[in-house]
């Protein structure tokens, strides 16, 4: 459901928005944080609103290896904008912000990238052999990110957050029910 707010007094006004987890509000505005010329592929999810224009579309993963593995899925947000428009993301925890250069690679955990442009190439790389994807608690892959481009990463995701919040209340409880 897309909503639209419009301004027809001559007065200043407000609108407040809020993401729908503890997170912080990111604005990346094309022509400064990122080229104008470049598309966003932001983690589901991560598109809040924007101001100016900008386009909220679709990008395909056409790899069966990234898009089951690699934490984004088969169908990814491409996020578009004109010169100073600004797109506004959700992110949780720390927010961190890395350039990469041309083929400069980044293994991260895939729920914590919130954004990349469409220059950066997503992979992955596996944890380890059999006994470490298996009992290692970290899964059997990694994300890797591999430049040129811009990358977004959050500390805290939305299932991070909502798995400690569910221990929490679990453990509040004493008997798990």
């Amino acid at each position: 459901v897309k909503v639209m707010l419009t301004n027809a007094s001559n007065e200043e006004g407000y609108v407040g928005i809020t993401p729908n987890f503890p997170a912080k509000i990111v604005p990346i505005k094309f022509g400064h944080h990122i080229s104008p010329d470049h598309a966003l592929i932001s983690q589901g999810g991560a598109y809040m609103s924007h101001l100016g224009d900008v386009n909220v579309g679709c990008d395909l993963d056409a790899s069966l290896r990234t898009c089951c593995c690699a934490g984004f899925g088969c169908f990814r947000q491409k996020i578009t904008g004109s010169d100073e428009s600004i797109a506004f993301l959700a992110a949780g925890g720390t927010l961190i912000y890395r350039y990469l250069s041309e083929n400069e690679t980044i293994t991260v955990d895939g729920r914590s990238v919130v954004a990349m442009e469409e220059t950066v190439t997503l992979g992955i790389a596996p944890n380890g052999r059999i006994c470490m994807c298996c009992l290692g608690g970290e899964g059997c892959f990694s994300t890797t990110l591999t430049g040129p481009g811009k990358v977004f990463m959050q500390s805290m995701n939305f299932q991070k957050f909502r798995d400690a919040v569910q221990t929490t209340v679990i453990d509040d409880r004493g008997d798990g029910s």
